[in-house]
């Protein structure tokens, strides 16, 4: 069996479109593989007209600084802000993998996401995924940066 590199999320939202990048994030063991936790404080920006790829929400150099902050895991509706919407709301994050994770297989692992999620690495759509909250994961050894 393969030795991956992993990163947990556990994320619970109606729609969550994310991107992450480089900023730092503490790297743990388990079982063999080396992981970066991506919990913490995400960027947060409700879509509600439907617009934020076309704006380019999802690029790297898109400026960020006027979203609010939520904390990842959570959700939006806990907040008093955001707790009647619905519809579609952008997570971004930043991390820096380790240097020695360069030319190993990487994977990007969602412990949970409610409903339906986008997934961006350094503006390249990884793929999608629908359905309550199973995990699901993206080979990004090739994105990753």
């Amino acid at each position: 069996m393969k030795n991956f590199k992993t990163m947990n999320l556990v994320s619970a939202c109606i729609i969550a479109i994310l991107m992450v990048i480089h900023a730092q994030a503490g790297t743990f063991s388990d079982q063999g593989e080396e992981r970066i936790s991506l919990n913490g404080i995400w960027s947060f920006q409700i879509d509600p007209d439907s617009t934020g790829i076309e704006k380019g929400w999802h690029k790297v150099d898109y400026e960020i600084s006027d979203w609010d902050k939520l904390s990842v895991p959570g959700n939006w509706d806990t907040q008093n802000d955001y707790a009647h919407y619905i519809g579609r709301a952008f997570y971004r994050r930043s991390f820096e993998p380790p240097a020695e994770w360069k030319g190993t297989q990487v994977r990007l692992k969602f412990d949970a996401v409610y409903e339906t999620a986008e997934v961006w690495l350094n503006g390249e759509y990884l793929g999608k995924h629908v359905g309550g909250y199973p995990p699901f994961e993206f080979n990004v050894s090739d994105i990753l940066k």
